[in-house]
């Protein structure tokens, strides 16, 4: 699990993009990313030692939580 928040306060952010380490495994079976407006992206089989980027435009509908538009994840 990782929240996005690019800002922490007055004049000051942090890197857009969501890093996650896999340790020994080299591949992500699942990914499921909730938007601020509800929609969701599932993506599975991500190697590791890569960059993907996904965009909310190209999410499904959902009635899971509400959770800005494009992510960047390196893994």
């Amino acid at each position: 699990f990782a929240e996005q928040i690019p800002t922490r306060g007055f004049e000051s952010s942090v890197d857009p993009r969501i890093h996650f380490g896999l340790g020994k495994d080299s591949i992500v079976t699942d990914v499921k990313i909730i938007w601020p407006s509800g929609r969701t992206t599932r993506t599975a089989a991500l190697r590791g030692d890569s960059t993907y980027v996904f965009d909310e435009r190209d999410a499904t509908d959902s009635t899971d939580m509400n959770w800005s538009r494009t992510k960047s994840v390196q893994l």
